[in-house]
Protein backbone atom coordinates (compact mmCIF):
# COMPACT_ATOMS: atom_id res chain seq x y z
CA UNK A 1 0.00 0.00 0.00
CA UNK A 2 2.51 2.07 0.58
CA UNK A 3 3.68 2.78 -3.17
CA UNK A 4 0.15 3.23 -4.22
CA UNK A 5 -0.20 5.74 -1.72
CA UNK A 6 2.76 7.58 -2.73
CA UNK A 7 1.80 7.33 -6.41
CA UNK A 8 -1.75 8.78 -5.92
CA UNK A 9 0.18 11.26 -3.44
CA UNK A 10 2.22 12.70 -6.40
CA UNK A 11 -0.61 12.75 -8.26
CA UNK A 12 -2.82 14.65 -6.31
CA UNK A 13 0.35 17.17 -5.89
CA UNK A 14 0.71 17.21 -9.72
CA UNK A 15 -2.96 17.76 -10.28
CA UNK A 16 -3.20 20.74 -7.93
CA UNK A 17 0.19 22.36 -9.48
CA UNK A 18 -1.90 22.47 -12.73
CA UNK A 19 -4.98 23.74 -11.09
CA UNK A 20 -3.01 26.40 -9.10
CA UNK A 21 -0.80 27.01 -12.73
CA UNK A 22 -4.12 27.24 -14.37
CA UNK A 23 -6.26 29.84 -11.95
CA UNK A 24 -3.12 31.90 -12.07
CA UNK A 25 -3.29 32.09 -15.79
CA UNK A 26 -6.87 32.78 -15.76
CA UNK A 27 -6.29 35.91 -12.75
CA UNK A 28 -3.55 37.23 -14.52
CA UNK A 29 -5.70 37.04 -18.29
CA UNK A 30 -8.38 38.84 -16.10
CA UNK A 31 -5.48 41.52 -14.32
CA UNK A 32 -4.53 42.41 -18.14
CA UNK A 33 -7.88 42.55 -19.49
CA UNK A 34 -8.85 44.74 -16.23
CA UNK A 35 -5.93 47.19 -17.16
CA UNK A 36 -6.56 47.69 -20.49
CA UNK A 37 -10.12 48.82 -19.55
CA UNK A 38 -8.37 51.29 -16.82
CA UNK A 39 -6.02 52.15 -19.64
CA UNK A 40 -8.62 53.25 -21.89
CA UNK A 41 -11.08 54.68 -19.13
CA UNK A 42 -8.15 56.88 -18.26
CA UNK A 43 -7.22 58.22 -21.60
CA UNK A 44 -11.07 59.31 -21.82
CA UNK A 45 -10.87 61.27 -18.93
CA UNK A 46 -7.53 62.56 -19.39
CA UNK A 47 -8.65 64.09 -23.20
CA UNK A 48 -12.17 65.37 -21.43
CA UNK A 49 -9.85 67.09 -18.99
CA UNK A 50 -7.70 68.82 -21.45
CA UNK A 51 -10.41 69.89 -23.72
CA UNK A 52 -11.96 71.35 -20.24
CA UNK A 53 -8.49 72.85 -18.71
CA UNK A 54 -6.42 74.12 -21.80
CA UNK A 55 -7.23 77.39 -21.48
CA UNK A 56 -7.32 77.92 -17.74
CA UNK A 57 -3.66 79.37 -17.29
CA UNK A 58 -3.61 77.88 -13.66
CA UNK A 59 -3.98 74.76 -14.40
CA UNK A 60 -1.92 74.80 -17.79
CA UNK A 61 1.48 76.77 -16.59
CA UNK A 62 2.76 73.65 -14.28
CA UNK A 63 1.92 71.21 -17.01
CA UNK A 64 2.85 73.46 -20.17
CA UNK A 65 5.30 70.33 -21.39
CA UNK A 66 2.66 68.33 -21.86
CA UNK A 67 -0.15 70.47 -23.33
CA UNK A 68 2.58 72.52 -25.79
CA UNK A 69 3.53 68.26 -26.63
CA UNK A 70 -0.48 67.44 -27.06
CA UNK A 71 -0.82 70.58 -29.41
CA UNK A 72 2.12 69.44 -31.62
CA UNK A 73 0.80 66.15 -32.06
CA UNK A 74 -2.73 67.70 -32.83
CA UNK A 75 -1.33 69.95 -35.49
CA UNK A 76 0.95 66.78 -36.65
CA UNK A 77 -2.17 64.79 -36.92
CA UNK A 78 -3.75 67.48 -38.82
CA UNK A 79 -1.33 67.27 -41.46
CA UNK A 80 -1.22 63.53 -41.57
CA UNK A 81 -4.98 63.78 -41.93
CA UNK A 82 -5.26 66.64 -44.76
CA UNK A 83 -2.02 64.53 -46.78
CA UNK A 84 -4.76 61.30 -46.71
CA UNK A 85 -7.57 63.61 -48.12
CA UNK A 86 -5.24 64.29 -51.09
CA UNK A 87 -3.81 60.71 -51.05
CA UNK A 88 -7.72 59.83 -51.68
CA UNK A 89 -8.84 62.42 -53.82
CA UNK A 90 -5.71 61.33 -56.27
CA UNK A 91 -7.24 57.72 -56.40
CA UNK A 92 -10.60 58.42 -56.93
CA UNK A 93 -8.93 61.03 -59.90
CA UNK A 94 -6.92 58.42 -61.09
CA UNK A 95 -10.06 55.92 -61.01
CA UNK A 96 -11.82 58.56 -62.86
CA UNK A 97 -9.38 59.10 -65.49
CA UNK A 98 -9.09 55.25 -65.97
CA UNK A 99 -13.23 54.45 -66.65
CA UNK A 100 -14.24 54.61 -70.17
CA UNK A 101 -17.40 56.38 -71.33
CA UNK A 102 -19.58 57.03 -74.04
CA UNK A 103 -19.11 60.53 -76.49
CA UNK A 104 -22.85 61.78 -75.67
CA UNK A 105 -22.46 62.84 -79.36
CA UNK A 106 -21.05 60.22 -81.18
CA UNK A 107 -20.73 57.30 -79.06
CA UNK A 108 -17.15 56.80 -79.08
CA UNK A 109 -15.24 55.60 -75.66
CA UNK A 110 -13.50 58.27 -74.04
CA UNK A 111 -11.60 58.23 -70.77
CA UNK A 112 -14.21 59.83 -68.09
CA UNK A 113 -12.18 63.23 -67.50
CA UNK A 114 -11.60 64.22 -71.58
CA UNK A 115 -12.61 67.79 -72.23
CA UNK A 116 -13.00 66.77 -76.14
CA UNK A 117 -13.86 63.64 -77.61
CA UNK A 118 -11.44 61.90 -79.60
CA UNK A 119 -13.47 60.58 -82.19
CA UNK A 120 -15.71 63.85 -82.82
CA UNK A 121 -13.61 66.72 -81.34
CA UNK A 122 -17.10 67.68 -79.48
CA UNK A 123 -16.87 69.63 -76.63
CA UNK A 124 -18.02 67.42 -73.70
CA UNK A 125 -19.22 69.45 -71.05
CA UNK A 126 -21.15 71.20 -73.50
CA UNK A 127 -22.38 67.61 -74.82
CA UNK A 128 -23.55 66.14 -71.85
CA UNK A 129 -24.72 69.39 -70.75
CA UNK A 130 -26.77 69.37 -73.69
CA UNK A 131 -27.74 65.57 -73.37
CA UNK A 132 -28.79 65.69 -70.06
CA UNK A 133 -25.74 63.75 -68.67
CA UNK A 134 -23.08 64.31 -65.91
CA UNK A 135 -19.23 65.27 -67.68
CA UNK A 136 -17.46 63.16 -65.43
CA UNK A 137 -19.25 59.63 -65.46
CA UNK A 138 -21.94 59.70 -67.86
CA UNK A 139 -25.12 59.51 -65.52
CA UNK A 140 -27.95 61.35 -66.56
CA UNK A 141 -28.76 64.04 -64.72
CA UNK A 142 -31.90 65.29 -63.42
CA UNK A 143 -33.27 69.07 -64.36
CA UNK A 144 -31.57 71.45 -61.65
CA UNK A 145 -29.41 69.73 -60.13
CA UNK A 146 -26.58 70.88 -58.82
CA UNK A 147 -24.16 68.13 -58.32
CA UNK A 148 -24.22 64.73 -59.61
CA UNK A 149 -25.96 62.02 -57.65
CA UNK A 150 -23.62 59.12 -59.13
CA UNK A 151 -19.90 60.65 -58.39
CA UNK A 152 -21.15 64.04 -56.76
CA UNK A 153 -19.27 65.84 -60.12
CA UNK A 154 -20.38 69.77 -59.83
CA UNK A 155 -22.94 69.98 -62.49
CA UNK A 156 -22.00 72.81 -64.93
Amino acid sequence: MGIMDGIQSGLNRGMAATSRATRSMQLKSTLSTLDKQRGEQLAQLGASLYEQTRSDAAIREPREAIFSAIESLDVQRAAVLDELAQLERASQQQQMASQQIPCPNCGKPIPANSAFCVGCGANLAQAYASAGQCSACGAPLAPGVAFCTACGTPVQ
